[in-house]
């Protein structure tokens, strides 16, 4: 009967007709259930085998019980054993990312009811580690006699490196649409602020959850780190801010080209009490002042291995501080906004060459020119005076003779430095011809123009009496003022009344201030 079982399993059903007395059909049935039993058995274990060594996650969830099975990838990936995942149904609240949640609760609903989803769903998860993890469900479900669901077989695929890669495409993607939109926003550009100011809106924009930020750039005339661009600071407080190459967080940064990230409160604090130098003016003595953020990521900004400044972002919001990776990412965008910066400062720097003196650093004539006209129209739109000065180095010629032309460049020096010390930031001080010296002075009338070529010959007077030689003694400046719009409205009537006014001075005998 043994025999014949077997070959009746296996397929000889020629073996059928040996069987046909009912008690050799019962044993015969017998000892087929008992060999149904074996494969049974035999094949689960084959299936189990195969599950555990599946690189997908591999698990089933029974709908009054919980969890019964879970593949070893299971442990894998989220980090839980099976003892742990299985423990409790609050597990889940746990392990389910809280953005899904919701959604988490509603298609398992839909499960119980026997709605399986045709295609993979995708779930938010949170490992042992706090690691952030994608999974692609697909499900099957497991009736009971009645047809009911009594379980669910799951098979989900961790698709976290290719969200995480899709993620970077698509950062770049938007990196190189807006550093894009920045280079063209700023091709007609020479302002250095302003290209920083849009910079930073990039950088905002392509790190959401920036709260705050601001952009410092090197003025290498002054050797140090000033603030060019703020977003989401008090920028009265901000704007103080300056800072040494290699002095604070702010200049070890910029001098090491090296990111400094401090991504919890507690690692900010550290931060803010550590003031080098300390001074009011720090950074470390702003953030106290300020309120201390909950991150803090400070990137350099580095174009053609030359550095233009540095960034920082800062976020106050528990759940939107700064992870690691967004280290890298703020890298790469201040490396475009750097970029744009040196291209933008090195066409200030062409332009300014154009309308700059070689010898004396002043501006040209044909720039004085162009900003007189300026002036005109801006002062009449907003009822703004100013005054126009003209000036011409007394007894040059005679010296330039005597001591030679080295000399009479020195001289030159002199009297530009002398001129620029005494001016505001505002005024406009240009060489207007061989000797002689024009100045836009911004919202002066005339005693605050009078003052300031007092200032202006008391300090060539100092300097040129270091120097050597009768003929030195006897440089000087003769000068003469026109005042907007009492003196004239137009470039050429405020030219005409200084130069007739310098005219006067240079023939009297003191060379003395004169005025319309």
């Amino acid at each position: 009967l043994r025999v014949s079982a077997r070959a009746i399993a296996g397929g000889d059903f020629a073996a059928r007709p040996q069987v046909t007395k009912p008690k050799e059909l019962a044993l015969l049935t017998k000892d087929l259930d008992r060999m149904i039993v074996r494969l049974i058995k035999e094949g689960e274990a084959g299936y189990r085998r195969l599950m555990e060594t599946s690189p997908d996650l591999v698990f089933t969830v029974d709908l009054r019980q919980g969890l019964t099975y879970a593949n070893w990838t299971c442990q894998r990936v989220t980090g839980y054993t099976f003892e742990e995942l299985a423990s409790s149904p609050s597990i889940a609240g746990k392990i389910v990312h809280p953005e899904h949640w919701r959604s988490f609760v509603s298609l398992w609903k839909r499960l119980s009811l026997g709605d399986i989803p045709t295609g993979p769903q995708l779930v938010r998860l949170v490992g042992k580690q706090g690691q952030e993890i994608w999974l692609a469900q697909t499900f099957s479900p497991v009736r009971d006699a009645q047809g009911r669901v009594a379980a669910i077989e799951v098979v989900a695929r961790d698709v976290t490196l290719l969200r995480f890669l899709t993620k970077e495409v698509r950062q770049r993607d938007e990196q190189l649409r807006l550093v894009l939109g920045l280079a063209q926003a700023t091709a007609a550009s020479i302002e250095f602020d302003e290209t920083a100011s849009k910079g930073l809106d990039a950088v905002t924009e392509l790190l959401p959850q920036t709260e705050a930020a601001f952009l410092m750039a090197y003025d290498s005339s002054r050797g140090l780190l000033r603030v060019s661009a703020v977003r989401g600071l008090d920028e009265k407080l901000i704007s103080k801010v300056v800072a040494r190459p290699g002095q604070g967080l702010l200049g070890r940064v910029f001098q090491s080209g090296e990111a400094e990230s401090y991504l919890s409160p507690h690692e900010v604090a550290t931060v803010a009490a550590n003031s080098d130098p300390p001074g009011t003016d720090s950074f470390e003595e702003a953030l106290k002042r300020a309120g201390l953020p909950q991150s803090l990521i400070c990137v350099p900004l580095r174009a053609a291995n030359r550095p233009v400044g540095c960034l920082v972002v800062a976020t106050f919001t528990e759940e939107l501080s700064f992870q690691q990776s967004d280290i890298s990412f703020l890298q790469a965008i201040a490396s475009q906004v750097a970029m744009l910066l040196e291209n933008v400062w090195l066409r200030a720097e062409t332009e300014l060459r154009e309308i700059t003196d070689s010898l004396t650093g002043l501006y040209t004539h044909a720039y004085f020119h162009q900003r007189l006209a300026e002036e005109i129209e801006r002062s009449q739109r907003y009822g703004h005076n100013f005054a126009v000065v003209m000036m011409d180095i007394t007894n040059f010629k005679s010296y330039n003779e005597a001591a030679g032309h080295a000399a009479g460049d020195q001289v030159l020096h002199i009297v530009s430095d002398a001129i620029r010390s005494q001016l505001r930031g505002s005024d406009v001080a240009c060489r207007y011809g061989a000797d002689e010296f024009a100045c836009i002075l911004m919202q002066a009338d005339l005693p605050r123009a009078e003052r300031v070529l007092q200032l202006i010959s008391s300090s060539l007077a100092s300097k040129v009496q270091k120097l050597e030689g009768e003929a030195a003694a006897k440089l000087g400046l003769s000068t003469g003022i026109a005042c907007h719009p009492d003196d004239g409205t137009t470039v050429d009537e405020l030219i005409k009344v200084a130069d007739a006014a310098l005219y006067s001075a240079k023939l009297s005998a003191s060379h003395q201030t004169q005025t319309a």
